[in-house]
């Protein structure tokens, strides 16, 4: 792959017409040595050859199977039978090349010009589908043990670096070589059944993180305000910090005892050194994965991929739905009619947001609680007349200040609830279905800040048939 010129090498022998020959000769550029090695794969070959290994879904090992074999490969490619286009290496370094660069990106909104150019979309609107899927991340996923471990290398190897020597013998010279090991946990002699020994080995680690802290406050001291070796520094110890604070609880006291795992899985925890931006995601209750999500608007007719974004693995699904339909028009040239989405993009406040953007949203409203006790369902909510009627035939116009809530989009809601009397509930026959037997307080049913959306797209849904979406 390396070396040649692509504006000399490439161009002429790609015929496969694909996205990628939309680009100037000088977008890759960047990957290769114009001064020696050999003659360049195309660029736009390989880029077809992503492709066709996505529609296939196939290995590394595969595609190059195919793409010296399968004729049907070669015609997409534009090359002759016995041509051997490539090697596995060199599609996976002009992978990792395409993204380290950040030209996957232009690669799709290339292939986006190119279908309005040939007036593939002559329609003035169209209907759009909006959903995720997972991305598996590059890193590996660690243990508190090991991720602590890696990211005192990652520090330490900065600081190396300072000094102008290896990180074998920075380590050494400061007792920081246990470290270097593949797995901290794998080099520990301990018995792991044993909660003490346990305990005294992830005190240690912490220490040691701690001792790696201060030192780098020193070396700050030493280095100027700016420069690449102080900020790669600092990089290091912020992610060092932030991976103490994530999984470690400090408590008082002397010895082992002063710091412990923390119970439960910390918001936005970090899973990976080698790739910070992983996070636990779930498709659903029981999918769990370790990565991102992507975000993708597909145009209901022509099934083409119109806009993507990339999400942090944790985040909701209907995360900056709207600006994605808006750059799925930027991207097209046509207006999105409509948008439909599963029931992640059915909450009041992203139905909110597209009424306030004037457009259109189906999508199905989260289904009912299963739940022992009536959920707020079964209450019958007349927000024009300020009214809420029970299962029992109840009303109550008493409404009350419940808190605050806030939503995926980072904005505060200051939340109301119907009250009912405690006297009326502790003499209702539906109490047991309804609140807890103990106490003497009546049910409250918290209003949502988008309830009138809510009710409109419970009613449309259940008039229009929705249920499919």
């Amino acid at each position: 792959m390396w070396g040649g010129t692509p504006s000399t090498v490439c161009w002429p022998r790609c015929g496969a017409g694909c996205s990628a020959t939309r680009i100037s000769p000088s977008s890759f550029a960047e990957f290769y040595c114009a001064h020696n090695g050999r003659d360049s794969v195309p660029p736009s070959l390989l880029a077809t050859a992503l492709l066709l290994q996505t529609h296939d879904k196939v290995s590394d090992a595969e595609a190059k199977a195919r793409a010296d074999f399968d004729i049907r490969w070669k015609v997409v490619l534009g090359i002759e039978v016995e041509d051997r286009p490539f090697a596995k290496s060199t599609l996976q370094v002009f992978r990792a090349q395409l993204i380290l660069h950040d030209k996957v990106r232009e690669v799709f909104e290339s292939g986006l010009r190119l279908v309005r150019e040939s007036g593939y979309l002559k329609r003035r609107s169209m209907r759009v589908a909006l959903d995720t899927t997972n991305i598996l991340g590059r890193g590996a996923v660690r243990d508190t043990f090991n991720l602590l471990s890696d990211g005192m290398v990652k520090l330490m190897r900065a600081l190396s670096q300072v000094e102008l020597i290896s990180i074998e013998k920075w380590a050494q010279a400061r007792g920081y070589q246990r470290y270097l090991a593949s797995s901290i946990k794998g080099e520990a002699a301990i018995d792991w059944s044993d909660k003490r020994a346990r305990q005294a080995l992830l005190a240690g680690i912490v220490a040691d993180a701690d001792r790696l802290l201060e030192l780098v406050r020193q070396v700050q001291e030493e280095l100027g305000e700016d420069g690449a070796q102080r900020q790669q520094i600092v990089a290091a110890a912020e992610l060092l910090g932030q991976l103490l604070h994530q999984d470690i609880e400090r408590k008082s006291g002397n010895g082992d005892d002063g710091v412990s795992l923390k119970s439960g899985v910390s918001k936005d925890r970090m899973v990976s050194v080698h790739d910070p931006e992983m996070r636990h995601g779930h498709k659903s209750s029981r999918r769990r994965f370790d990565g991102h999500k992507a975000a993708i608007v597909v145009d209901t007719d022509t099934q083409l991929i119109t806009a993507v974004a990339v999400l942090p693995g944790n985040a909701p699904d209907n995360l900056g739905a709207l600006e994605l339909v808006e750059g799925s028009e930027a991207n097209t040239g046509v207006s999105v009619q409509e948008a439909m989405g599963d029931a992640a993009y059915g909450d009041g406040a992203t139905r909110q947001t597209f009424a306030d953007a004037g457009r259109k949203l189906v999508a199905r409203v989260p289904g009912r609680p299963d739940r022992q006790r009536f959920p707020k369902d079964d209450f019958v909510i007349d927000l024009a007349a300020g009214s809420c009627t029970c299962p029992a035939g109840r009303l109550t116009q008493t409404i009350v200040p419940a808190g605050k809530r806030t939503d995926d989009m980072g904005q505060v809601h200051h939340l109301r609830a119907f009250q009912f009397e405690g006297s009326e509930c502790m003499t209702c026959p539906l109490r047991s279905q309804c609140i807890s037997a103990k106490g003497r307080k009546g049910r409250w049913v918290l209003v949502h800040p988008q309830e009138a959306l809510l009710q409109q797209a419970r009613a449309l849904q259940q008039s229009a048939g929705y249920d499919e979406y």
